[in-house]
């Protein structure tokens, strides 16, 4: 008898095979991640709060944002489990969701993770990006670099794209970033190249800045701005964002 679950759209569909697999590793991954801590003391800190964001294709839109932070020692130097998240509405629906195990251990870390990003003008036609994978993050000098491999199956918005495309079906992919802090800014950049799939080749690189600060009681603020370029077979994509949020820490 086969089993039935449903897709990002909410069409009940059937899964044997490949893609049955595919279902139990996104349900399992996240379960290992949490019962990593179920046995270990942990420290914990989160924040939750509102967003204001403008971006070059679209207007000015609110939305909420999340994100946790758990921390322990064991027999690795450090054990963090993270997971954070935001949602903007408006004209154009925008939204990411990531969750990350790292492990570290005598200045080597290894970072498993699964990323969800979906984009689109209606929200039963969202174009979404999953993304599963693993990076050997290494400090060198002052910067903290990380390499890995990670798998991706996008399926197309079926609304007009603004700025850059998602692209339909599975891929390989490497993912290299670095990031450093400069003074009390948190530069990173991050580029992911495709190594193989089906149809035209995409290639990304992105360059994040981010700051924040304390405003009273529990209150932060937080600012980020983002460049997103992206090769989409012969062609060029680009978008920037900026985002201020004030979120309240527990």
């Amino acid at each position: 008898m086969l089993d039935m679950y449903f897709d990002g759209a909410g069409v009940p569909r059937t899964y044997t095979g490949k893609t049955e697999m595919s279902y139990r590793c996104r349900i399992l991954i996240p379960h290992l991640m949490l019962t990593v801590f179920l046995c270990l003391p942990a420290f914990s800190e989160g924040n939750i709060g509102v967003t204001y964001h403008r971006g070059t294709f679209d207007d000015s839109r609110w939305g909420v944002r999340g994100d946790a932070d758990v921390r322990t020692a064991g027999v690795w130097e450090y054990i963090g489990l993270d997971i954070d998240g935001h949602l903007q509405f408006g004209d154009v629906y925008t939204g990411n969701i990531e969750t990350g195990l790292t492990l570290s251990s005598l200045g080597l870390g290894v970072r498993l993770y699964s990323a969800n990003t979906f984009k689109g003008d209606a929200l039963d036609t969202l174009g979404r990006d999953h993304r599963i994978g693993g990076a050997f993050v290494l400090p060198i000098g002052e910067r903290l670099w990380s390499i890995g491999l990670f798998g991706k199956n996008g399926t197309a918005s079926a609304s007009t794209s603004h700025g850059l495309s998602i692209k339909a079906g599975r891929s390989l992919n490497v993912g290299i970033s670095t990031e450093w802090n400069i003074s009390r800014l948190e530069l990173e950049v991050k580029g992911a190249l495709e190594l193989r799939g089906k149809g035209i080749s995409v290639h990304q690189l992105i360059t994040e800045i981010r700051t924040h600060g304390k405003l009273f009681w529990r209150l932060r603020w937080h600012l980020r701005s983002t460049l997103a370029t992206q090769l989409y077979g012969e062609q060029i994509e680009a978008e920037i964002s900026n985002t201020v949020a004030i979120g309240y820490l527990f």
